[in-house]
């Protein structure tokens, strides 16, 4: 992705969580989130926005995707925790400004 381009930037991130998400086989999980699709693409919009925010979770992704392909999903989970932390951070840091 370019370092300009939004519209790919969001797109290609609701991809991954959505394939993350399928690949969890959590139908419990699947279901809440469906439920809650509409806040979670606000703040994916929101949070791209964010100056350094796309390439920073871009390679929070690629991260969890080599745990995932490396089957570590204690690995995986320490990452994705990670990951929402540091955009919850970004998040509130970007709303107090």
């Amino acid at each position: 992705l370019a370092a300009d381009d939004f519209s790919g930037y969001v797109r290609t991130n609701e991809a991954f969580h959505k394939i993350l998400i399928e690949l969890s086989k959590n139908e419990l999980l699947m279901e809440t989130l469906r439920g809650i699709w509409n806040q979670i693409q606000m703040i994916n919009v929101t949070s791209a926005q964010i100056p350094g925010t796309p390439r920073q979770s871009v390679a929070e992704h690629l991260k969890i995707i080599e745990a995932l392909k490396a089957s570590d999903a204690a690995g995986a989970k320490r990452l994705m925790r990670m990951h929402i932390r540091r955009l919850r951070k970004r998040l509130e840091k970007a709303l107090k400004d």
